[in-house]
Parts: structure tokens; sequence; C-alpha cells
């Protein structure tokens, strides 16, 4: 059955960050039986009970708290978070779950004991256009530019969740502002959410795109095929922006299937021209070094949540041989400043458009 939607009661939707790309003007209706759903699907959902999330963050960054009868427009989608929820996306209407403040309705299958159970909603509907077409967040993707030019990318992953990843990447901006280059940020896998990208935009990233940009509300259980091209579809459209450095982080740990399948891909790797590698104790910074090493990365630094503890710095330096940098060296251009002087002894970076004070 095809329901359709109000301007009235489309302006009274709380929509999710996730659903950003999709314009109001594009959505017409609401199909109330729509078969099986598929990951990426744009749903209306009911909010019944809130849990561990208790406000949706909107396109603007804002998160706005969610009542008990609201309505949500969230994408279908998957999650593995170690440090919140595994879930799978739901395959049809009905009660499921809000697993992620970005904006993605999930089934919960286990969560963190640390935190509470995931927020529950009803799956009303998939939205749909003008032609009754259901509506996906890949509908709405970025352009591909296959003619952008190439540029220098530094990679940033973790040991896990919450190692300082984010930290790093805008550290590593600063440095490259610090050089005169304008910076590009390029998330390429996750779970959708907002924060990376203010927190990277604040950081002077310019631009800061995601996959979500890329047409993927989640990258979990996606395949890697899909996430390499992905992965260089947005770090062209970074170049094609402007981006003369981009930093690129790979979300979660080491250890993630989709993160360490991606890691050893050819074609991703070839376009990096580093890694970096943020660890939360000195015992996982050894291992993930090894682990990079092995894999052929080009190392070009280890920083992370550990750096914050003297100890932990020279346990890993005592046994890896090398030291560890904290955010604020980076800041000041450790790592960037021998590679940008490299790059341009053999004019690999263009003229500087940005001067930093």
């Amino acid at each position: 059955m095809i329901t359709m939607l109000h301007p009235g009661r489309l302006e009274g939707i709380k929509r999710s960050f996730v659903t950003r790309r999709v314009p109001l003007s594009a959505i017409r209706g609401l199909d109330q039986d729509p078969g099986q759903l598929a990951a990426g699907d744009i749903v209306l959902a009911r909010v019944e009970e809130c849990g561990q999330h208790q406000k949706i963050e909107l396109p603007c960054g804002r998160r706005a708290v969610m009542h008990p009868g609201d309505e949500i427009m969230v994408a279908c989608g998957a999650r593995y978070a170690p440090d919140q929820f595994h879930a799978e996306a739901p395959s049809g209407l009905g009660p499921a779950n809000l697993v992620a403040a970005g904006g993605i309705a999930g089934l919960q299958l286990s969560r963190n004991s640390r935190i509470k159970d995931a927020t529950r909603i009803t799956i009303l509907g998939r939205l749909i256009d003008q032609n009754a077409r259901p509506l996906n967040v890949w509908d709405f993707r970025l352009d591909a530019r296959p003619s952008a030019p190439q540029v220098p990318v530094i990679l940033v992953v973790g040991t896990s969740m919450n190692a300082g990843k984010t930290a790093t990447c805008a550290a590593l901006l600063k440095g490259i502002r610090q050089q005169g280059l304008q910076a590009g940020y390029v998330k390429a896998t996750g779970t959708g959410s907002g924060g990376d990208i203010w927190t990277l935009k604040d950081a002077g990233a310019n631009p800061a795109l995601d996959f979500t940009d890329a047409g993927l509300a989640s990258t979990y259980r996606q395949s890697t095929h899909t996430l390499v091209d992905k992965a260089v579809h947005l770090l062209d459209a970074a170049a094609d922006e402007g981006s003369q450095m981009t930093v690129l982080e790979i979300a979660d740990g080491l250890l993630q299937v989709e993160t360490a399948a991606l890691l050893l891909e050819p074609k991703l790797k070839d376009r990096v021209l580093g890694t970096v590698l943020a660890a939360r104790d000195s015992m996982g910074a050894v291992a993930g070094v090894n682990w990079l090493l092995e894999a052929s990365h080009n190392v070009l630094g280890i920083t992370g949540a550990f750096t914050q503890a003297p100890l932990a710095m020279k346990e890993f330096a005592l046994v890896a041989g090398m030291e560890p940098l904290r955010l604020d060296e980076i800041c000041s251009g450790a790592i960037v400043s021998g590679i940008c002087e490299d790059l341009q002894k053999h004019d690999v970076i263009a003229a500087r458009k940005t001067v930093v004070a």
C-alpha cells in the first residue's frame, strides 16, 4: 500500500545525518508493503522507546532529542562497533532499533555491556519518489570524477575503536596546513555519523567527505571491491575539490574484517604514500606496527591514546625500537614536513594555494 506524504508531515519528520543528501522534494510517498528492504534504503520509522541513543543527529549536525511517537527518517544498515552495537540490517517493516545516532536502522544482535539496549523503533515504510521507486542513499551519491588529479594520501588506521584515529587525522590536517597546503579528509569506512566530519572540518579539512557521500549508509558487510571503489572515488572527489594532500581514515581496528581486507588491497595501497597508526595501549601499538609491516605498509608514525601516558610510550619504544609521536608534535609538522620537502623536490605537490598564519 502506498500513502502519499503531505508536506506538513514531511516537515515534522526528524531527518538523520545519513539522509542529508536526500532533498525533501524527491520524496513523494511511503510504501507500506515494500517486500524485502535493502541496505541503504531510506525508511520512515516511529520512535517507541529511547535506549542508548536518546538523540538523533540532524543533517546540520545538531542532535535533536527524540520522544516516543516521533517520526524519524533513517537508512537501513548493519553496524560493527565493539564499544557499542553489533547489528544486522532489517529485511522488512516492523520492530527494529536505532543503532547509530547518525540514523541507522538495524536489528541489535549484541551490545557492549557498558551501554544500554538500542532505542526501539518501528519501521513504518520505505520512502519512494514520484514514480513509486524506492529511495536509497546510493541514489544521491557524489558523481564519479575519473579525471581528478592524484594527490599524496596519508592513511590513518587504529588498533581498535577509540584508539585516537580522529584526533590523529586532525593533527595531520593541521600539519599539512602548516605547510601551506589545502588539506582534504576522507573517511572510507564506518557507520554513518557526522561527528568525525564536523571535527575534521573544524581542524581545517577542505573538503571533508565520507562513505555516505559515496552512497553507503554503513560499510559493514559491504564487499571489498565496493569499499575500494568508493574509497578511490572519494579520494578523486577530494582532489577535484582542491585537496593537495588528503588524509584517509579507515574505521575500527586492524582486526575488523573490512578494515583488514582493505589494508591488503593493492589498488588502495598504491594510492597511499604512508600509514600512521593510532593505538590505545603500548601492547596494541607493538602488535599493530608489526601487522602493518607484515602487510608491506610504509609506517610513517605511531601515535594515539597511549601517548597520553609517558610510561606507555617508553614501553613501546623499548620493544619496538622507535619513538611514538604525541599529537602536538604531529600538529607542529612531524611526519608531514619531511614528506612535503621530499615531494616538492620531485614536483609532486602543485604550487601552494593556502597560506596558514
